[in-house]
């Protein structure tokens, strides 16, 4: 394996809680990626203190020299609501594609979906 091949990422969780966001509330998200940057990782998780708008994140990201991995999805097909998650989850997918997703999952799912991307 060629470590100049290998990329470090971290989630944000270190910083701030989604779940409670009383934990780690002070942290602000400038605060988190330059720390992320400083300790070294390239790559972050989104999190709930970071911008949605591509526009906006991806210059942030771009000057720390980070790029987002992955970002969480929640799916709620068992409960009658499927169509509002399909249109979700291509606004997810169109949002990771923004911010320059390479996942094979993301190009699949892209071609199932023809408004994605």
């Amino acid at each position: 394996m060629n470590k100049d091949n290998v990329k470090l990422a971290i989630a944000p969780i270190g910083w701030t809680n989604d779940d409670m966001p009383e934990l780690g509330s002070e942290n602000t998200f400038q605060q988190i990626v330059s720390e992320m940057a400083l300790a070294g990782f390239t790559g972050s998780e989104v999190g709930s203190k970071y911008p949605r708008d591509p526009a906006v994140l991806k210059p942030m990201l771009d000057i720390r020299g980070i790029q987002i991995c992955n970002a969480w999805f929640s799916t709620f097909f068992a409960n009658g609501q499927r169509e509002k998650t399909i249109d979700e989850f291509v606004n997810h997918m169109n949002f990771l594609h923004a911010m320059g997703g390479e996942s094979d999952w993301l190009l699949r799912a892209e071609r199932q979906h023809p408004g994605a991307g």
